[in-house]
Order: structure tokens, then sequence, then C-alpha cells
């Protein structure tokens, strides 16, 4: 206790001796060091010590040389002894001579934040609160800084809770923080909001609490009723500024008084603010969009109102009315961003989530679209919302659920609605009035989503009709209140039958610009029905098999008609396992093709076994397609069965009409006539071949199908005229594959039908063959029979009709003709390559080449064949031409070599020589021999003549003399060329031939 005295009175004459110092650096200094040796124990120095330590810091002549260092310093001292006069409940004014200070060297600033700095730490009892609330309140900067300081702000209300009346200067402040306008910045209005819910719990008044209370209801804690009752009163007290009817219209947007908003705010001058003039806008453009009999353009665009400053004031109204301009301008992601957080919002606006499900739609997201129906559940709209849940997944689990609702819509919707359900499910011919009733609809009925799904409705019932009223439909103003997409969709189908290319251009605008899937589905089907599998897959994208039945059951037929049967049959199968069995339908349509496949390939016992599966597949898909339908899969079950054997020849082939069930009918027919070709219905065959000819869009698989089927009818066919009537059959659908290379088996089945039936048949009964040949080998027959008949002239010009455009068949044929017309081909007229044909049929094209010569030119004619006949073919020839008749006209011909020739000088000697040596030759040894010796082949004329005559017991007397001439003439010419043994030899040999005795073996040597 001594001590501490003792220190007091050391520090006290410290500070007053600095107090007393004249020099102000040194005093300072001083001071300083007080400070110094004081600050770690604050607390055990006595308080009035401290305060005239202050008190003498501060003084006048000091007040230039002080830094921010020993502000700090001074205010660690001042909340010390704050502290510790609270603590004992005492008042204390050591804060005032630094406020002072501060002042003094106006740094007004640092001053409110040491008078902040020391309001909270006061005795709440000590009436320097007020003091300090009020000095903070004069040196205020409120409100023109940006964010007033939260401590600031909240010493005010504090101060004013102690005492209201009597603070004028901090009333001001507070009223000039609430006085806020739409300028004012997002966290002034934030801040302002703030204050008035503050002053309003404690009860404060105080000057525009109720317009400050009006905008913290209204941006801060989203109550627009109760916005508006501050509002108003703030009104009624006055308060009529621009910025304040701007607030209040939108109290009234966002309290859904769409009235009372237009009537306020619905207009704005040029000069009017930018939130003034864009509230405007904002109303007129949800009047506008929920108004459909408006024929003006829309007052602005999505992009625009997206960027309009007046969000946080309307809240979600204004990303509402953006998310529709999106809708209707086509871009449906920006749309669902708008749009799909409103699905969530309190209360639930049933508008809002019905567009909010158009975009899930337009997107592909029907998980989104079933929330959205979750969301509207009970509301009076939820069946507008379940329509558009069924366009995004009419196979949900969930589809017989939301058909109900759709179903249970209220009148004058009723019927419509009924009919809306039964085409989402695949059932519209089911559900549908009579064709001439129509259900009652009036297009101004009902709020605008209502509307829109009846409109949908009508306009779908009336997709496909030979009338003009879907044209009219999306005429009407109505109908620019869809979607982009989905008002280019409807054109296009308006257009398909008027203007198909322009239709076909919106659809495909609505599938890939804006990848609209119903579109793409629809565009899809369209080139199916034209037969373009491959853009038919392209639209429907690899999401097919997971967007619905529709889509995948298309998808799997594309893949069927590119030849990717295994690829379809898995996605059938997939579908089955989901639960769809309908696309067992498909699936067995897909076996049977491949049963036929397998069967025309020969391999029956396969064919049967799939087939049979097909027949399951289909028995089990009856009971899950539409009635409509039902009948053509019970048919085709029955086809597949007969095909497969298991039907039983007992049990009756349904007989379908041919019109209503064409394809049923061609399973039929190609099953009887692979079955029992003997045995198949004629008529039901020709229809097979009338269905082909009705429709030029076909691929090749049908023709291909049908053509084996019947060729394999006439193969296994015993009736003369049954087989001629199917060849005939046959030969309608070659007229039509002519010129086609994909059809080009069709032409060859026919021509081998009908060379086969001609081969079976007498010419008599053969029959008749078609005026104009299709094949040089058909031709051939038609000619052969022409010339048996005695009309040359009718052969040559059938067989100049023939070869189509292929150039060695045109060759060929124009060669033939001549060669029966005795024309020789033009020797401009270069042969084609024949490297196709066989050996033997490219011989028999040379010498028809030859005998064409035989009129005009019959020495080349000769040289010809005697070339053909002495070449290493020469064993087919003889297998064509008479040589016993030709070759000794050969022989004998002006210009062939005579015996004195040079042996071997001709190619015909050579041939000769060349059958002389052949074992097993089948022509006459005499006439061989004969022409041996015409040719010169001397030696082999000699061995001939002696096998020819040693074949007789006694030889003719005639024979016997012509090889005895021989013999002579080449004994003559032995001793010609000196060797006169060899010519007695030979002598000698010609007296025994002569003599009638055995004909001597050898010449001599």
């Amino acid at each position: 206790m001594l001590g501490r005295a003792l220190g007091t009175r050391r520090l006290r004459r410290a500070v007053h001796n600095a107090s007393a110092d004249h020099d102000p650096a040194g005093a300072l200094a001083a001071l300083r060091e007080v400070r110094a040796e004081v600050s770690g124990a604050l607390a055990d120095v006595d308080e009035a010590v401290l305060a005239e330590l202050v008190g003498t810091t501060v003084r006048p002549a000091l007040l230039p040389l002080l830094v921010e260092a020993d502000f700090h310093e001074l205010e660690r001292v001042v909340f010390q002894v704050v502290r510790a006069s609270a603590e004992r409940h005492e008042p204390s004014g050591v804060w005032r001579p630094v406020l002072a200070a501060r002042d003094a060297r106006q740094e007004y600033v640092a001053a409110r934040g040491f008078l902040m700095r020391v309001y909270p730490i006061l005795d709440p009892q000590d009436p320097a609160k007020q003091e300090v609330a009020t000095a903070l309140a004069r040196r205020s900067a409120l409100p023109g800084e940006t964010e007033a300081p939260e401590t600031e702000l909240s010493i005010y209300v504090d101060a004013l809770t102690r005492a209201p009346t009597f603070m004028r200067e901090i009333i001001d402040v507070v009223a000039s923080v609430l006085r806020v306008d739409l300028e004012s910045g997002e966290r002034r209005m934030e801040q302002a909001a703030e204050l008035a819910l503050d002053l309003s719990n404690r009860r404060i008044e105080a000057p525009g609490l109720d317009a400050a209370l009006g905008l913290a209801h209204l941006i801060v804690l989203d109550r627009p009723d109760t916005a508006i009752t501050h509002l108003t009163r703030a009104r009624d007290a006055g308060r009529n500024d621009e910025a304040f009817r701007t607030m209040l219209t939108a109290a009234y947007l966002r309290a859904g008084d769409r009235a009372a908003a237009e009537a306020l705010g619905g207009h704005a001058a040029a000069t009017s603010s930018r939130w003034a003039r864009e509230i405007a806008v904002l109303l007129w453009t949800l009047t506008w969009l929920d108004d459909p009999a408006s024929e003006e353009a829309p007052p602005v665009g999505a992009a625009a109102l997206r960027d309009f400053v007046i969000g946080r004031l309307t809240g979600p109204w204004l990303g509402y009315a953006a998310g529709r301009m999106f809708l209707l301008e086509g871009d449906q992601r920006s749309a669902a961003s708008l749009l799909m957080p409103l699905v969530a919002a309190d209360p639930v606006r049933a508008e809002w989530i019905y567009h909010a499900a158009w975009a899930c739609l337009l997107t592909g997201d029907r998980e989104g679209v079933a929330r959205c129906f979750d969301r509207v559940r009970g509301q009076p709209l939820e069946w507008a919302v379940a329509c558009l849940c069924l366009d995004a997944d009419p196979e949900s689990d969930r589809a017989e659920e939301i058909a109900g609702v759709v179903r249970d819509a209220p009148p004058p919707f009723t019927a419509l609605a009924g009919v809306r359900a039964g085409m989402a499910r695949g059932g519209g011919a089911r559900a549908e009035p009579e064709p001439d009733e129509e259900p009652p609809w009036n297009p101004d009925e009902g709020v605008l989503p209502e509307r829109l799904e009846a409109f949908r409705t009508v306009m779908a019932r009336h997709v496909g009709r030979k009338d003009d009223r879907l044209a009219q439909l999306v005429a009407l103003p109505l109908f620019v209140r869809l979607p982009g997409q989905e008002r280019l969709l409807w054109s296009g189908l308006a257009l398909r039958a008027t203007e198909p290319d322009q239709g076909r251009e919106l659809l495909d605008q609505a599938a890939r610009t804006y990848g609209y899937g119903r579109a793409a589905l629809v565009l899809a089907a369209w080139d199916a029905g034209l037969n373009r599998p491959g853009t038919a897959l392209e639209l429907l994208g690899d999401g097919a098999p997971r967007a619905g039945v529709k889509a995948a059951s298309l998808a799997a037929w594309a893949m069927a008609r590119d030849g990717r049967d295994a690829e379809a049959s898995e996605l059938l199968r997939e579908l089955k396992d989901r639960g769809q069995h309908q696309a067992g339908f498909m699936l067995g349509q897909l076996r049977m093709r491949a049963a036929l496949a397998r069967h025309a390939a020969g391999d029956a016992a396969e064919a049967r076994r799939i087939a049979a599966e097909a027949a399951s597949e289909l028995a089990e898909a009856v009971a899950t397609v539409p009635a409509a339908t039902s009948e053509i899969v019970r048919l085709l079950g029955g086809a597949a069965a007969a095909f497969a054997g298991t039907g039983g020849r007992e049990a009756p082939i349904p007989q379908p009409s041919m019109q209503a069930h064409p394809w049923a009918v061609w399973i039929l027919g190609i099953a009887a006539a692979t079955r029992d070709p003997a045995g198949a219905d004629l008529g039901l065959l020709e229809y097979l071949v009338i269905l082909l000819d009705r429709d030029e869009r076909l691929g090749p698989e049908p023709y291909l199908d049908l053509a084996r089927a019947l060729a394999l009818a006439c193969h296994r066919g015993r009736d003369r005229a049954r087989t001629g009537a199917l060849v005939e059959l046959l030969g309608r659908l070659a007229a039509r594959a002519r010129g086609r290379d994909d059809l080009a088996e069709v032409v060859a089945l026919h021509d081998r039908a009908v060379l086969g039936h001609a081969q079976r048949e007498s010419d008599e009964s053969a029959p008749s063959l078609p005026a104009a040949p299709g094949s040089v080998a058909v031709a051939i027959v038609q000619a052969a029979r022409a010339l048996h008949g005695g009309d040359p002239a009718e052969a040559a010009r059938l067989l100049r009709e023939a070869g189509g455009g292929d150039a060695a068949d045109a060759w060929i044929c124009v060669v033939l003709a001549g060669a029966v017309e005795g024309t020789p081909v033009a020797d401009a007229a270069a042969e084609p390559p024949l490297d196709e044909l066989s050996a033997r049929a490219r011989m028999a094209v040379h010498l028809a080449r030859a005998a064409s010569l035989s009129v005009d030119e019959p020495d080349r004619c000769l040289e010809q064949v005697a070339a053909l006949l002495s070449s290493p073919g020469a064993e087919a020839v003889s297998r064509l031409v008479d040589i016993d008749r030709v070759l000794p006209m050969l022989c004998a011909a002006k210009g062939a070599p005579k015996g004195g020739a040079r042996r071997g000088s001709s190619p015909l000697a050579e041939f000769v020589e060349r059958l002389a040596e052949t074992p097993g030759v089948r022509f006459d040894p005499v006439v061989l021999a004969r022409c041996a010796t015409a040719t010169g082949a001397l030696d082999a004329a000699d061995r001939l003549w002696r096998r020819a005559l040693s074949a007789e017991p006694d030889p003719p007397a005639p024979l016997r003399e012509e090889f005895a001439r021989l013999l002579c003439h080449r004994a003559q010419r032995a001793r010609q060329n000196g060797s006169p043994l060899d010519a007695a030899g030979l002598l000698r040999q010609a007296g025994q031939v002569l003599s009638s005795g055995p004909i001597p073996e050898g010449t001599p040597a």
C-alpha cells in the first residue's frame, strides 16, 4: 500500500513537471516516458493520475506534435479508466479531452470511431452514454456513405431506446438513413430496411419509418401484404415521390394484385427513372404474356428483361417474365434456369410451375417435369401440368396416375382432357369420339395454361387429316403463346401435306437448331415413312433407347431397315425388360425376318425354330398392344406359327382384310410360299406383288424376300400351268428390278426360273416368254424357240433387244444375232472382256462370230473356224459343232493346204494331227484320215488310214483305193527326196492294200 502511494506521487510529479515544461517537444517526450512506464500495468495506476496524464498530453500546445500512435496509447488509458468507473457504476468523463483533441485537429472520422468504441463500455446508467451518442450523431456523415457502419446504427437505436424524445440530432440521422430511394444502392436499401425493422421492434418512431418498413417487408422479409400496409400509411402521411410509387407498385405486383400495380405504375414517362420505366415495361410484358387475344408484338425481349435492375424489388416476377419470354423465343435452357427455381416458391403459383414444366420438357428433363407435377398436385391447374408430364414420359411408372389427373380435368375441359389422356397412352383411337363428333372447345375459356393444353389437344386431333383445319388453328393468336420449338413443330405439321419442303424445314429447325426431342421424333417418323432409316437414326440420336417406347421402337425399326437387326432386337428386348411388353410386336417381326433369311439360305430347321420364337413373341404381345393393333399382331402370330409348323395343318390360317392388314398379308404370303410351294394360293402371292407395286419407296429387302420365295415355289412346282403363273409373277418383279444394281438378284432369279421351266417342259407345253427378254440366257432360249419355229428374224430381234446396259452382254447378243442373220459384226466393234464367261461359252461366242461371216465372207469364216479348231480349246469346239460335217468342208475349201504343202504349214493340219494323237476322239476315223490327207498331214493321214481300215474285217474297195493312192503319193515324194528304198517299200504296201489282203502295219523302214 505504501509502495503504491509512493509510485502514484512519483507519477503525478512526473506528469506535473511535463506540464510545466515550456518546451513542447521535451514535455511530450517526458509524457511518453510516463505512458511507457505505466502501459504494462494500467490497472495498478491511480485513475486520477491516468486522467491527468490524458489531459496533459492533449493540451493545445502539444496537439501539433501528436501522432496516431500517441492517440492509440491514450485510448488504451481512457478505456481503462472508463471500464473501471463502469464497474463501480460511476460516471466518467476522461474521454472528453481526447474527443476535443480530435475535433481540434479536424479528424472527424477518427473522432466517430473513438466515440463508437467508447459507447459500449460506458456504464448503462452513465448519462454520458447519451452524450456520446449525440456527439456521434453530430459528427455523422450519414446518409452520404454507401453503407452506414453497423455499430453506429446500433448505437443510435440503443440511445433512442433510452430517451427518444430528447435526442433530435440522433433522430435526424436515423431519418436520413431510413429515407432511401431506388437509386440508393442495394446495400443502402437493405440497411434502411434492417434499421426500420429494428426501430419497429423497439417501438421507436422516426420520420420515414413506414416507408422504410414497407421496403423491409418487401425486399428482406418477402411479405408484400405487410409492405403494402406500411407503404400505404407512408403515402397517407405525404410520401408520394416516383421512387416511392415504384416501391408500392412492386409490392402490389408481388402480392398478386396486378390491377392495382398497373393502375399505379403501369405507365412511365420517358423522363421517369430507370426503375419506374422498367417496372412499367415488366407489367406490360406480363399482361401481354397472359393475353392471347393480343396480336401486338411483345413489349421487350427476354435478354433485355434479364438485364433489368428491378429484380430485388420485384422478386421472382422479373425472372418469371424473362423465363416465359425465353420459352417463346426458343431458348429453353435460359428459360429453365429462371423458371425452375420458382417451383419451390411459397405460396405455390400453378401458372409458374406450368411454364417451368414446359422448360423441363423442352430440355428433356423428365424428372424436372415430374417435380413440377408433384408441386402442383391439388391445385386447379394440375391437369394442365399433368398433360406435359405425359408428353415427357408417357410410359413412366406413374403414367396411369397422371393420366387419371388429366381425365379429371374440370369442365369445360373434361371431354378434351379425356381425348388427351388416350393420345398420350397410345390409345387415341379408343379414347377419341367418333370422327364426326368434335369435343366441345372454346378457345376463350379458362386461364392460359388450360387454354394452351386444350388448344394443343385440338391440334393433335387434326394432324394427318386431309382438311385445312390444322392450318387454321396455327393462325390463331393463342398459337403465339406456345414455346418457340412447339410452334415450329405444329407449323411444320400443318404444312406437311400442302408444302412438304417448307414443313420439313420448320421441323428440322425445331429438332436440330433448338434440340426439341418431340420434333426430332416427328421428323424421324417422317423419314421412316420415306424409307430413310439413316436420317431417322441420326435425328433420334444415342438417347433414343431412353426416350420412351415411341422413340425406341422407331430407332429399332430404323436399325432393322439399316441391316442392324441384332442391335434392333437388343433394343427391343431392353424395352421388354423395362416392362414394355408391346415391344414384342416388333421383336416378333424381326425374328420372322430372320426365319425367312435362314429359310432362303437353305437352313429350314433353324428357320422353323426362329419362326416359333417369333410366334411366341407375337402371342405375348397381343394382350399388350392397343386394340386397333391387336388383330394385326394376332394375324402375324398365326403366320409365324404356320411358318414354324406349330399351328398344325388343321388350324385355319387367319384370313385378314388385305387392305386393312397388308403386313399380315405379307407374312402370310411369304410363309405360304416357303412352307408349301406347291399349294400356296396364287391370289395371295399376286397380292404380294401388288403391294410392292404400290410403294416406290421400299428398299431392296422386300423384293429380294418375295423373289426368293417365288423362285423356290417355281423350283419345287410340278403343275405346269401353276409354275408358269409363278414365273409370270416373278417376271413382274424382275420388270421393276431392271436397272437397279441392288435388285440384280431378282432379275437373275427370274432368268433361272424361266430357263428351268423351259428345260423341264417340251416346246409344245413350254410357258410363253416375255416379248422383251431380260438376260442373255433368256434371250438365247427365246431365240432358239424362234429358230426352231422357222422364224430367224424373230430370233435375231430377241437377241438384239437383250443385253441391257452391260457392254459384254450387248456385244454377245449382237454377235449371236449376226450368226442367225448371216450379218458380220462390224470390225470397229471391239470385243469387250469376256473374263466372266467359261472357256466353253467364250468358244461358242467366237464360233458364232465366225458363223456371222458365212454369207458375206466365207473364206474368213473358215479361217476363223480353223483357227478355233487348232486352239487349245478345240475340244470344247468339238462339243459345240458337228466336226464330222464341218472339218471336210474346211479341208476342201479354197485356200486350204494341199498334199504337196509342207507338213505342219497349216493351223488346220496341226489341229488334225492333234486329233489323230488324242485317244478316244469321237470323229469318224475315215473322215479324219481324209482331212489329214487334204491338209498335208501325211504322217498322220497314214496312221489314220491304217487305223480306220484295220478296224474293219474286210474294208471296202473304195477305201483301199484311197489309202493306196496316199501310199503311192508318199512313194513318189520319197523318190523325189532321194529315198528309193522307202519309195519301193511304200509301193509294195500299196499293192498289199489293193490285193484285198490284211492291211500292213506301220510305214516301211
